[in-house]
């Protein structure tokens, strides 16, 4: 019966997240409760997929906006531009940087509550829409909000930051599109996902173990549908470790890992109304790619009907990334786990600043810990360049 419900639950957010309702309202519910202004932008890619971009500021200074740096904040998998203001005026790093006096840029890609349109596909009926992963993000999605950012905002450069998925779109932004390395004045990696070799996260390992059908039963075909199979597994180990039960009844929480003890009670209420958000399989078994070749490379078309062998698929050159970038983790991140990340770190050509919370427990406490502000702090730093902090 709790299955029943969960699934009911999980449909009807899902349906939601079409109209953007929900008890906390959406990204403009959020900017505005917190005393802040939003200007709203639709980007179109070149494969006509079409994405709203958020400008936030301060009403009082809206004037001298012009004259302010532009940062760009692009969000994790399963997830969207609310990730950076859930928090409140206090906790989220979208509100915290315009107190700081930069000009703040949230994105959405693809597929994601803000991303749902096409010139031509429907997400409800055509399969092709949710062909992607965040090598299309990357490659597709990133050069056209970068652009509209550049020309909204008047400037020649902007700085990044990235969290999670959003990370791994970055690295393939910019290593495939390298003029766009002159257009990013630094980039800030939260929680950085490229090498997957060491990952804990248990649905990619559960997907790794498995083959084409288990795939399409338990993943779903086009959207992320977590099967009764998929929900139990993870959801068993999660009840066990003495989280909450309402947590355990969140796929978005099973999907990422969760440290309850360490999170504002409005923030999780928040996040529990509001996610998941709408994923692509593919997107996710690009990850399940990655964990099993030790490589970050290019989605492999055959990789769901192999089972066994190497892609043959290209890889990432990641020497191509010239941007400077800040690193920020955690040790003990299901995804971003920290070996891996010191990997990512000797390939990265310009690493000039990173660091480790350790007392932090993985990629959601980066965004959602109620100390949040102190990443918030370091983040300001990595921006402006200082490398110890």
């Amino acid at each position: 019966m709790k299955v029943a419900i969960f699934f009911a639950l999980i449909a009807l957010c899902a349906g939601s997240t079409l109209t953007r309702s929900g008890s906390f309202g959406n990204i403009e519910n959020l900017v505005k409760e917190n005393n802040y202004a939003y200007e709203r932008f639709e980007v179109q890619t070149e494969d006509g997929y079409i994405m709203e971009l958020y400008r936030v500021f301060d009403v009082q200074n809206r004037k001298q906006q012009s004259d302010k740096e532009a940062v760009l904040l692009f969000h994790g998998y399963l997830y969207n531009c609310e990730e950076f203001a859930m928090g409140g005026d206090a906790e989220s790093l979208a509100f915290y940087l315009v107190q700081q006096g930069y000009e703040v840029y949230l994105a959405n890609a693809r597929g994601t509550t803000y991303g749902m349109r096409h010139i031509h596909l429907n997400p409800k009926t055509d399969a092709a829409f949710w062909r992607f992963s965040f090598h299309d993000i990357g490659t597709k999605d990133l050069p056209a909000i970068v652009d509209k950012v550049l020309e909204v905002s008047k400037r020649s450069k902007i700085h990044f930051v990235a969290h999670m998925e959003g990370t791994s779109a970055s690295y393939v932004f910019l290593s495939e599109k390298p003029e766009y390395n002159q257009k990013i004045e630094r980039l800030v990696s939260l929680g950085p996902m490229a090498y997957m070799v060491n990952s804990e996260q248990e649905i990619i390992n559960l997907a790794l173990r498995n083959n084409k059908a288990w795939y399409h039963k338990n993943l779903g075909i086009s959207t992320f549908t977590p099967s009764e199979e998929i929900i139990n597994e993870v959801r068993t180990k999660c009840i066990n470790e003495k989280y909450e039960q309402r947590v355990c009844e969140n796929v978005y929480f099973l999907y990422n890992g969760f440290n309850s003890v360490d999170y504002n009670t409005t923030t999780i209420e928040r996040v529990l109304s509001k996610v998941p958000s709408t994923g692509s399989v593919r997107d996710l078994l690009h990850f399940v790619q990655l964990k099993k070749s030790g490589r970050f490379e290019r989605y492999d078309e055959n990789f769901v009907s192999k089972q066994q062998g190497a892609s043959g698929v290209q890889e990432y050159d990641l020497s191509k990334i010239t941007v400077p970038v800040g690193v920020i983790y955690t040790p003990r991140d299901k995804f971003a786990h920290a070996d891996d990340v010191k990997f990512l770190i000797s390939k990265l050509p310009k690493v000039f600043a990173q660091r480790l919370f350790d007392d932090m427990y993985n990629n959601m406490d980066l965004i959602f810990n109620k100390n949040a502000e102190k990443v918030n702090e370091v983040v300001m730093h990595f921006i402006k360049g200082n490398s110890v902090y």
